[in-house]
């Protein structure tokens, strides 16, 4: 009773509690947590007191030359989301465009085939695994894109993307990618959300918030409620945490897509009807994805396209 929960946020294997698939940051940190709390030990955090950090984010998890599992920098704080977040919004704009700006005019909207499950990537398999099945661009996604960013933005916790679409079927499902695209063309694959637009419904009192922001939607999933052919819908996308530093120099990708035939470890089912989806961004309907900005530490040097430990990279 009072003992406070601990959560570290790092890329890597599922695996903490095994120091082979860990490194010592990890191990040594939930050793120490348990020593103090549970024991009485004092294993390495002294006089720790119940609203010291209970949130520790490990940033860019790699390996050394020693073939050693670091971070190359950390945030510590007592709450998650993290103190401090800054919820910025990103919006979609005509040519592929993605800005903190919002639409000041009709800007012409984009469509994408939903139907045909083409892409298909593993987000754990590292980049030994190859490309997607296909090449990357197609007619059933788009793909937006903001400028080259002037220095390093890091974002740690939960995601959210606002669709303003309408489709040809009375039906569709809605995948998002957020990607970081480096100077040489690789795209390292960071997190994705989804939703089956016949569940769009979200239960305001059972979602939770931070700072009058809604960041995880509660869906009860209850019913089915098909959408009408051709009428403009705005979906609220949860995607899914991460805690990734954009470094200067690198741009910042969200593509919207078709679902995978597999992702990762998860093959989906195609039980919906071919459609046309149009996603629009204008005044009127300012589609966007919201990052959860926070200060960037005091970080070690960029690491190269797949050298983050289970972190996807094609090499562009």
């Amino acid at each position: 009773s009072g003992v406070p929960k601990r959560l570290v946020i790092t890329n890597g294997n599922h695996d903490t509690q095994n120091p082979a698939y860990t490194g010592p940051e990890v191990y040594n940190d939930r050793k120490a947590w348990i020593d103090h709390w549970l024991r009485g030990v004092d294993g390495g955090f002294g006089t720790l007191s119940a609203d010291q950090s209970t949130v520790k984010t490990l940033l860019e998890y790699h390996r050394d030359s020693t073939g050693q599992l670091v971070s190359n920098g950390t945030i510590d704080s007592t709450t998650f989301p993290l103190s401090g977040t800054t919820w910025t919004d990103w919006y979609l704009h005509d040519g592929g465009g993605l800005s903190t700006a919002a639409p000041t005019t009709a800007e012409p909207s984009d469509q994408y085939l939903s139907g045909s499950p083409r892409q298909s990537w593993s987000y754990q398999a590292g980049p030994t695994a190859g490309h997607e099945f296909t090449t990357p661009a197609g007619p059933d996604e788009v793909t937006y894109r903001s400028a080259v960013l002037g220095s390093d933005t890091t974002i740690v916790g939960p995601i959210t993307a606002n669709l303003f679409v309408s489709s040809t079927a009375p039906d569709t499902e809605l995948f998002v990618t957020l990607i970081d695209e480096a100077p040489d063309g690789s795209h390292t694959y960071l997190q994705r959300g989804m939703l089956r637009a016949s569940h769009r419904a979200v239960d305001p009192g059972l979602s939770d918030y931070a700072g009058g922001h809604l960041y995880r939607p509660w869906r009860p999933h209850s019913s089915a409620d098909l959408i009408t052919p051709g009428q403009v819908y705005d979906y609220l996308v949860e995607v899914f945490p991460v805690g990734h530093v954009f470094r200067a120099n690198h741009r910042i990708l969200v593509k919207v897509h078709t679902p995978p035939a597999v992702d990762s470890y998860y093959a989906y089912v195609p039980k919906r009807v071919p459609a046309v989806n149009t996603i629009l961004h204008d005044t009127a309907h300012p589609s966007r994805i919201t990052l959860p900005v926070v200060a960037t530490p005091t970080l070690g040097s960029a690491l190269g396209c797949g050298e983050q430990e289970n972190v996807r990279c094609i090499a562009g």
